[in-house]
């Protein structure tokens, strides 16, 4: 699959969702890097209102907006959709792509989930409705093997395609009939727990994260931000 706009036909929408909290430079290039291995036309970011597995959203939904905003400015084939703000229900992925389905009608829709959550989508709602819904593409996450995905009881055994020969990019048959696409994208170990965690010691998060996006954490002070933030 090469970069650039994909040709005629149906769009190629990405849907990225998460607490973004905050959004961050491994976020960003997850977006980019799969947007051109799978030929997608756009990458829609939803930033999660009410996440079932969040314990504490430790920045509101319209603080994380802001960031997320900011972050993707600048970029076309970056957009985001508020749509999970719509309902005050937790926002269950299987619900969010009823709004989306509605939204982007008549467009093919790209789920893109890390490896460390598809492993755990058995324990979500209704997961066969989102892998019937859209096609997932799942990346590399946290240093975990790609052929960890094997340990997925959606996938079908006889359909895998794991040799080291097929690329960044390998197509893997699922028990529903369908299939998933595996994405190999740059590893950065960044997450927003370790920069939520780096302001509340007072230490510095410069390069993390787009430039836009620390000063405005550092203008509400966010995070348990300490007067002595480098």
């Amino acid at each position: 699959m090469s970069e650039g706009r994909p040709g005629p036909g149906k769009k190629r929408v990405g849907l990225f969702g998460g607490a973004f909290n905050p959004v961050h430079n491994a976020h960003l290039r997850v977006a980019q890097e799969v947007r051109e291995l799978c030929n997608l036309t756009q990458v829609v970011f939803i930033p999660s209102y009410r996440p079932p597995f969040k314990k504490e959203i430790q920045a509101d939904f319209h603080d994380r907006v802001k960031m997320l905003a900011m972050a993707i400015e600048g970029n076309p084939y970056f957009a985001m959709s508020l749509c999970e703000s719509r309902s005050e229900e937790l926002s269950y992925t299987a619900l969010t792509l009823d709004y989306v389905l509605s939204e982007y009608g008549g467009c093919e829709l790209f789920f893109i989930i890390g490896l460390d959550a598809f492993l755990e989508m058995e324990k979500w709602y209704k997961p066969y409705e989102i892998l019937s819904k859209s096609h997932v593409v799942v990346v590399n996450r946290g240093g975990i093997p790609l052929e960890t995905i094997e340990k997925s009881p959606f996938i079908d055994d006889s359909a895998m395609a794991l040799d080291e020969t097929s690329g960044p990019v390998r197509i893997i048959g699922l028990k529903t009939g369908g299939s998933t696409t595996l994405c190999h994208v740059t590893s950065m170990e960044i997450s927003s727990t370790m920069i939520r965690a780096l302001v509340r010691e007072g230490k510095s998060i410069k390069y993390l994260l787009p430039e836009k996006v620390e000063s405005f954490i550092i203008n509400k002070g966010l995070y348990g931000l300490q007067k002595n933030y480098l």
